[in-house]
């Protein structure tokens, strides 16, 4: 990878939170803030002037809001930078419109407050940046709305956390998740840090697996195996996990 610092225009109307947003991404190395703005003229302006390689973009804008920002870029032919969304849970339904609309602009959502689990946050985003950057299929796990965006090539599938029946390495740093309808989708993620953004009932229950635990059907505690509604195969309870797992279901 590139050691030059990734170039970002910070957009937030709160200027407060503006500079201690732009302070808080300059702390890792690898992000350089070159611009800052609190409305959408100035912002439409840095983005032509500055070719950042991303914006941190808030919704809430001084004359606007980011999605005026969006379209204008668009309809006046301005190649969009990959986009990162600040915006809070109570944003649902804004979110949802970054997701339809933008979709192939939008690659993560940075929630409020920003600053809770701060450098984990910040990583995710400078990942998702790279990701882009580099022209990789891209994973992305919009918590915000309960989704996976699954990229992979010419084809975006959309997962709710609830449609998850199991998931299953695949190696080389890959998880496979298997859908209540079938569906095998790659993800280009480790199990550990997919699993740290999941609900807790997505458990792990050995070092290949982990299981919707609304999905079991039985587990046959001599064996320690379970099994998943409309799956004949069963899975593998490891030694580590089947503790984890009975105090789970009491």
């Amino acid at each position: 990878m590139n050691s030059k610092p990734i170039e970002v225009l910070v957009v937030e109307d709160e200027p407060m939170l503006l500079e201690e947003l732009a302070k808080g991404l300059e702390e890792d190395p690898m992000i350089k803030v070159c611009g800052m703005a609190e409305d959408v003229d100035t912002a439409y302006e840095l983005v032509v002037s500055a070719r950042p390689d991303a914006i941190f973009l808030d919704i809430k804008l001084i004359g606007g809001n980011g999605f005026d920002l969006l379209h204008r870029l668009k309809t006046n032919n301005v190649k969009i930078p990959p986009v990162i969304l600040n915006t809070g849970y109570e944003k649902f339904e804004y979110a949802k419109t970054a997701f339809n609309d933008f979709h192939d602009d939008v690659i993560h959502i940075l929630q409020k407050p920003f600053f809770e689990n701060w450098e984990h946050k910040r990583q995710e985003c400078l990942d998702a940046i790279i990701a882009r950057k580099e022209g990789q299929d891209e994973t992305r796990l919009l918590s915000a709305l309960g989704i996976f965006s699954i990229r992979n090539k010419n084809q975006t599938f959309l997962v709710t956390f609830e449609e998850i029946q199991y998931l299953e390495v695949g190696g080389s740093g890959t998880v496979y998740i298997i859908t209540k309808d079938g569906r095998h989708l790659q993800l280009n993620r480790t199990m550990t840090s997919l699993l740290q953004e999941l609900p807790p009932h997505i458990l792990q229950i050995s070092r290949y697996n982990a299981v919707n635990v609304q999905c079991i059907s039985s587990i046959d505690h001599e064996t320690h195996q379970l099994y998943l509604r409309d799956q004949e195969k069963p899975l593998e309870i490891g030694e580590g996990f089947y503790s984890n797992l009975l105090e789970l279901l009491r």
